[in-house]
Formats: C-alpha cells, structure tokens, sequence
C-alpha cells in the first residue's frame, strides 16, 4: 500500500510538474505585424490615443516608452479602445504599443510602435489694454512656435490670428476687437510639424474700451480727466500709487463724471503719481496716467532753455537735472532735432518738457500768417515723430511777438522774467551770477542749451536752488500750480503768486 501511495503521488507530481509548464507557454505574449492603426495626439493635458477594437480582447494592455529612463512600462485595465495617458511630462517624444488580452488568457502585442511627443496646451490669462486684449500664455522650451486662436462664443470652428515663432515671446495683443464683444482664445504649442493640444473651452474675455485718462496740476491738486464710458452712468474709482507708496490705493469715487481732483494730501512730493481710474462693478480694462509730485506751499521755479538741442550741452545738462530731481523745458529748432534724436529722447525720459521754437529760428514778426504757421507745425510734426507727443508751448525766437504772432500760434507763448545772456557773455560764471541776484518763486529763467558755459553754470544753479529750497519744474507744471490758465494766443512771462 505505500508503495503505491508513493508511486501515485509521484505520478501526480510529474502531471502537475507538465501542466504547470505548459500553462507558463501557454501565458507568453505573441508579438503581430503592424499597429493595429494606433493614433495618438496631443490632448489639453496629456496624450490620447486610440486604435481599432480587436472582437477577441477582453482587455487592452498599452506599453509606453520613456526615452528619459530608457525603459517600458505596461498601461493595463483598459476596456475600450482609447486610452487618455495623463502620466505624460512636455516636450518628451513617447513611443507606445497596443496589446490586448483574449479569453484564453494570451497577450497579443503589436510589434511596431508609434511616438509623438507631447506639447501640453499653454496656460492663458487674458486682459484688457485701451485698444486691444491682451493674451499672455507661458512658455515652453520644446516649443519651436505657438499657434494663437479666437472664436466668438457663436462660432463652431477656431481661428487662427497669429503664429508666433519665437518660443520665448508669451504675450500678443489683439487689436481687432470690438467694445463690447466676447472672445474666446486658445493656443497650441507647435514643435516643427508636431501639432500641440489646445484647451477646448479656451479662455474667454469681454472687450470693454478703457476711458481715456489725462493729468494736470492745479492749485488744488492732480485734476485726473477721463472720457465717460459709453456715455452711461456709471462709478468710477480712482486709484494712486508712487515710488512712495507701490500698492494701488483708492482715493476716490465719482458717480456719472469724467474728472476727479486728488488733493496734494494723497500725492507724494517729489516723485512720479500714478493714478488709474476703473468703471465699479465690470471688467472694464483700468487705465493710467502720472504727474510729477510738487509741493505748493514750496518755492518754484522753471529752468527753459532754447535753440537747441546739441548732444554734448543738452546730455550734460539733463544730468545734471536727473541727479537732482530736477525737470526743465527744452524750447527746440525743428529743424535740428532728426539730427539730434538721441538727446532729445533723453530729455523727455528724464521728465522734461519740449516746447517749440520755430523750425527755421525766424523772427515771426517778419512774416505773416501762413509762413508762422508753418514754422509751428514742422516742429510740432518733428518732436511728435520722435517722442511720440507734440508740442504745446511756444516760445518766439527773440522773445519777438505781436498781434499777427498771438493770432496765427494756437499755443500760449511763454516769455521769460530772469534772463542769463549766456549767449552774450557766454561765461558760466556771469549765468550763474545772473540767476543768484534775480532768481525769485515762480521765476522763469532763460538760458541756451548751445554753449558749454551753459552747461557749466548748470551744473552750479541746479545744486544751489536746490540747496535755497526751490523745486525745479516744467513751465506747464509751475503755470498749472499757480493757477494760471495757459491759454492760446496768450502770453506769459513768470508764475508768480497772485
């Protein structure tokens, strides 16, 4: 009896040992030609990829390789023939195979893969600027170019307004925009002929023309004017903010108006204001403007000079006002300032005023109408094309007016109280003499940015008025202050306290 038992057992051992093996054969993966049509594209956030159904599946098996780890890895418990892979990383080129599980137990894989690499779709935030939308996405190195899309909320097919080819550029603004209307934009990251995903839904905003806001002083304060919004009634907010104090603060709100006056208890002297004014309760874009702080109840006054510019002269003296928070007004030639663009432009960054002073230097008095009008516009049309703003002061060479010049100049005319003959005596000593004896607030003084004396006694008024308290501003900027209202045709000779 034992001896049997034993012999069975060893029977059963040997059947068991043959059919465990022949399970292991049985569970081996067969590999077929093709790729049973896989397709993968760049879905919003990962890779979507489908391929045909085989009828005999009974599970579909992915595998994924990763070339940054050199390695396989199964993608299993798929029962419909697509798969969204989310466990993607940007700008990696995957290469996947389909398998599939049958009845019996056996995995069947396709032998050729398929890779795409994955281009996530950009971020997006959108605003709103005076004129245009402005769409901001960020960046990615594996991106060779970004594809720019918009629809309106009625349109069943996207777009495309702009290809950008710069993987680094993240923003464009959209000037074909409406007031009013929605828009709805996405992107797509490209990689040479690899097209990205795209959100869908996309971002959406809503176009709303921002109020046009300007900036003046006056004896009360900063005036900040804007053009009311679609001509409706609605609440303004203003807001300031300075070097002083960088965070948005709210100092004041208007019900149905286009102006507001902020007190010099909210501007911070010596610096630039910034103020921005925002429609209550909408997505109406905010937009600034800025005036420079200055104290009223300190002394004043506005440091001009004439003829040129001159690159040596107008560079030493406009230093000379940066170090010490200083601004003057620079009454130009026309026709000298194409040859002199780079001095100019630093003037006018520096916060300085142009004024014009005839294209030709002619002494207006001498002409009539038509040829005075000329001689303003030339210049006008000339600073404009190289600083973006046009003149809107005048000063008549030789200081020469008469009724035919105040009719003809549609600007006021701004004369002088203090005059330094720097251009006689050209000595920096005999300027700065001029200055110190009849310097008093709200003094005009008339200088030349032609002569390095000029320059010279520059570098010794500017420190010393400072020194005698006196802040140095824009001609428009001490008139303003004083109350005094520039206007066309007009003449002015200092600001004065009345």
């Amino acid at each position: 009896m034992k001896k049997i038992c034993f012999k069975s057992i060893a029977i059963t051992l040997v059947l068991l040992s043959f059919l465990s093996v022949g399970v292991t054969a049985f569970a081996t993966e067969q590999d077929f030609n093709g790729t049973n049509n896989l397709k993968i594209i760049n879905a919003k956030s990962g890779l979507f990829l489908t391929w045909d159904a085989v009828e005999e599946a009974t599970e579909y098996r992915l595998k994924r390789y990763d070339p940054t780890t050199d390695s396989w890895s199964p993608i299993t418990g798929i029962t419909k023939p697509y798969y969204q892979d989310y466990d993607v990383k940007n700008g990696i080129a995957y290469t996947y195979k389909v398998c599939y599980m049958n009845s019996e137990g056996v995995e069947k894989c396709f032998q050729e893969g398929v890779k795409l690499k994955c281009l996530y779709a950009p971020k997006i935030t959108l605003s709103c600027t005076p004129n245009s939308v402005m769409i901001v996405w960020n960046t990615y190195s594996s991106a060779s170019q970004y594809r720019i899309y918009r629809k309106l909320p009625s349109d069943k097919q996207w777009t495309c307004i702009r290809v950008v080819r710069d993987n680094k550029v993240n923003y464009i603004m959209d000037y074909n925009v409406i007031n009013g209307q929605n828009y709805i934009y996405t992107i797509k990251q490209m990689d040479g002929d690899v097209s990205g995903s795209y959100n869908i839904e996309g971002f959406s905003t809503r176009f709303c023309k921002a109020p046009t806001v300007t900036s003046k002083h006056s004896p009360k304060g900063a005036v900040i004017n804007w053009t009311k919004y679609n001509s409706g009634k609605y609440t303004y907010i203003i807001d300031h903010r300075s070097a002083v104090s960088p965070s948005w603060k709210t100092v004041g709100i208007v019900y149905d108006k286009g102006t507001y006056t902020c007190s010099f208890d909210n501007i911070d002297f010596g610096v630039i204001n910034y103020f921005r004014v925002r429609l209550k309760n909408t997505n109406v874009v905010t937009y600034s403007t800025s005036v420079y702080g200055i104290d009223p109840n300190k002394p004043m006054v506005a440091l001009t000079y004439d003829d040129g510019p001159l690159t040596s002269v107008t560079n030493s003296i406009v230093s000379t006002l940066k170090k010490n928070g200083a601004r003057a007004t620079f009454f130009v030639v026309g026709s000298r300032v194409n040859s002199y663009k780079g001095c100019l432009k630093n003037a006018v960054n520096a916060g300085c005023e142009i004024g014009n002073h005839t294209y030709d230097h002619y002494i207006l008095t001498n002409y009539k109408q038509g040829t005075i009008k000329n001689q303003i516009n030339k210049t006008n049309n000339a600073v404009k094309i190289i600083t973006g703003k046009a003149p809107t002061l005048v000063r008549a060479p030789g200081g020469s007016f008469n009724s035919t010049v105040k009719s003809s100049v549609k600007y006021p005319l701004i004369q002088w109280s203090v005059d330094t003959l720097d251009w006689k005596y050209r000595k920096s000593s005999s300027v700065v003499s001029a200055v110190k004896s009849n310097v008093k607030d709200g003094s005009v003084i008339l200088m030349h940015d032609l002569y390095k004396s000029t320059a010279d006694a520059t570098k010794t008024i500017v420190p010393w008025l400072k020194s005698q308290g006196y802040q140095m501003v824009t001609v428009t900027e001490l008139m303003q202050i004083r109350g005094y209202d520039l206007k066309a045709g007009q003449v002015y000779y200092s600001a004065y306290k009345k």
